[in-house]
């Protein structure tokens, strides 16, 4: 999204308080929900495959 004006300028863009868009802030934020769970659930199937409870494993 570089180069995007439609966030905001780049003073607002600084700013710890504003808020984008609606229509630009629901997709960045399912964005950053996806990264996050992405994120939780990797350890666990990595752990869960070297304990043997992997997928597959007889």
């Amino acid at each position: 999204m570089a180069g995007n004006s439609s966030l905001g300028t780049p003073e607002q863009l600084r700013d710890p308080d504003y808020t984008p868009p609606l229509a630009s802030a629901i997709p960045l934020g399912i964005q950053h929900v996806l990264a996050m769970f992405v994120s939780n659930v990797t350890p666990a199937i990595i752990i869960a495959g070297a304990a043997g409870f992997g997928f597959g494993s007889n």
